[in-house]
């Protein structure tokens, strides 16, 4: 008995010391958060030197008095040593607070010749940047607007175009043109724009003025663009506590979605009468709740009740066929392009087939560019899901239980896709 109670006390002592061990490394790991937390409050807040603040400004006059130029050099942006600043709007001020304190004749000393040895350290660098910031503009315009990828020969071409024209003159005339070569600046902001995006929208623009220039004479063209997405019965954001209730809203609403086949085109005279659609399983769109809001929708919207929620290509071709039946009225004097992206439900022999039936040419968006190139992407959904949302709640603290029905949330999805502004 004795020989037991001492063992029982050497493993209650060994589990009391690595209970210790632990505790002791907890407390140590909060004093690291702690210092590291009061670090970077102390880096976020630290204002510019004075070295700083007139390399800002040089750069701030040299870029034609762009201060985001500027803020993006003092931030250290394309430098491997950049300051831990992540505040811009505080540097911001602290430049355009420094311009307008420094006295008139400053500011030209610092471009007139003689330069001081301060500012002949600092011209290079800082001439460079603001044509990289020059350069970076129009290339993105070469690339969205034009649909051209501009060669390394050609951005050399232009980016000695854009060297400031209040730089001394022996910096625009310097002979050694590699100087000006993008650096690291100007390959942070672009990344591979000029090259894959570039290459890929060219491509997509040729194939859409292609498509275009194949309209009948005397027809118009329209262009249509479908896309899906996921839309939730329910946002929400209620936090975890003993003090709070629970949230009003079921498993099943909260993470079962249905799919929106939107349609949107570049006639606002003609949006109304596009389709939107609406695929629900079997659970979500039920026979009753079907019966409950006949008659209470636009005509333009349709609720499909399927196996899944999912698009499928047969769903696409019943789309492709309610598409045409919308479109019947303005048949004879418009032609109909409609854009989608790559995704594998699209592409389908059947699908091809059945949009040349429907008289309908189909325009597909590169792979990795609908962020860019699907005005789906680009224009509708983050702004249709935030109003939706802020619907959502409105609704919700409104009604007496704090629960929205699944017939008022249709109500809600059918308030916005379907207004006469094509929005």
């Amino acid at each position: 008995m004795p020989a037991r109670s001492l063992a029982d006390l050497q493993d209650s002592c060994q589990t009391s010391q690595a209970e210790l061990l632990r505790i002791r490394k907890e407390i140590q790991n909060a004093g690291k958060r702690k210092r590291r937390a009061e670090k970077t409050a102390l880096q976020e807040h630290r204002p510019l030197t004075a070295f700083m603040k007139i390399a800002a400004v040089l750069v701030f006059v040299l870029a034609d008095h762009t201060v985001e130029v500027a803020t993006a050099f003092a931030i250290g942006k394309g430098r491997k040593r950049r300051r831990l600043l992540h505040d811009a709007d505080d540097v911001q001020a602290q430049i355009e607070l420094e311009y307008i304190n420094m006295p008139t004749d400053k500011v030209v000393d610092l471009l007139s010749e003689p330069l001081t040895p301060q500012i002949q350290r600092l011209i290079i660098p800082a001439s460079k940047h603001a044509v990289e910031h020059r350069l970076f503009q129009w290339v993105v315009d070469q690339n969205c607007e034009k649909g051209v990828a501009p060669s390394g020969r050609l951005m050399l071409q232009e980016g000695m175009k854009v060297i400031p024209a209040t730089a001394p003159g022996h910096v625009r005339q310097r002979p050694n043109e590699h100087v000006w070569l993008p650096g690291k600046v100007f390959k942070e902001m672009v990344g591979q724009l000029s090259t894959q995006v570039g290459g890929s929208a060219t491509t997509y623009f040729c194939w859409a003025n292609y498509v275009r220039s194949c309209v009948p004479v005397g027809k118009r063209t329209l262009m249509i663009n479908m896309d899906e997405t996921a839309l939730a019965y329910s946002w929400a954001g209620l936090p975890n506590g003993r003090s709070l209730r629970t949230e009003q809203a079921s498993r099943n609403d909260m993470r079962r979605n249905v799919t929106h086949l939107a349609f949107i085109c570049d006639d606002s005279s003609i949006q109304p009468l596009l389709p939107q659609i609406l695929l629900g399983n079997h659970s979500k769109f039920t026979i009753r709740l079907l019966n409950s809001v006949a008659g209470q929708l636009p005509p333009n919207l349709h609720l499909w009740r399927q196996d899944s929620s999912w698009n499928s290509h047969s769903t696409m071709r019943k789309a492709l066929g309610i598409l045409r039946r919308a479109l019947q009225p303005i048949a004879s004097t418009h032609s109909i392009i409609l854009i989608l992206d790559m995704a594998r439900v699209h592409m389908h022999h059947t699908i091809y087939q059945h949009a040349k039936q429907c008289g309908t040419r189909l325009l597909y968006v590169p792979a990795r560019l609908t962020w860019l190139l699907q005005p789906c992407d680009t224009h509708l959904f983050a702004r249709f899901k935030n109003e939706l949302r802020r619907r959502w709640h409105e609704e919700r603290c409104q009604s007496e239980s704090g629960i929205i029905s699944s017939a008022g949330w249709l109500h809600i999805i059918a308030s916005y896709p379907c207004r006469d502004s094509g929005q």
